[in-house]
């Protein structure tokens, strides 16, 4: 794989640099000269599957959170609607 095909993976996963390094236990450093010299130091088929696990993870952490029914607004308008009542 080189590092603009790696790049684009990455940006199509909606991932960070930083978040791919952390994935593949490297620095971004060190994914950083990996991507400039084309020169990965894993099998393709690592990189792609554990870059799409750690999307899968980041959009299940995202869904979780946006879909909690107590929202900021639900939590502002309860208490508004409290000290209105006295």
């Amino acid at each position: 794989m080189n590092g603009n095909n790696f790049k684009k993976i990455v940006k199509r996963l909606g991932l960070t640099q930083e978040e791919a390094a952390n994935a593949l236990h490297v620095t971004r450093r060190t994914l950083a000269n990996w991507i400039k010299n084309d020169k990965f130091q894993l099998n393709d088929d690592y990189l792609i599957n554990t870059l799409e696990a750690i999307s899968r993870e980041k959009k299940s952490e995202i869904k979780i959170f946006t879909s909690d029914p107590i929202s900021f607004d639900n939590i502002f308008y309860t208490h508004f609607q409290y000290l209105n009542t006295y």
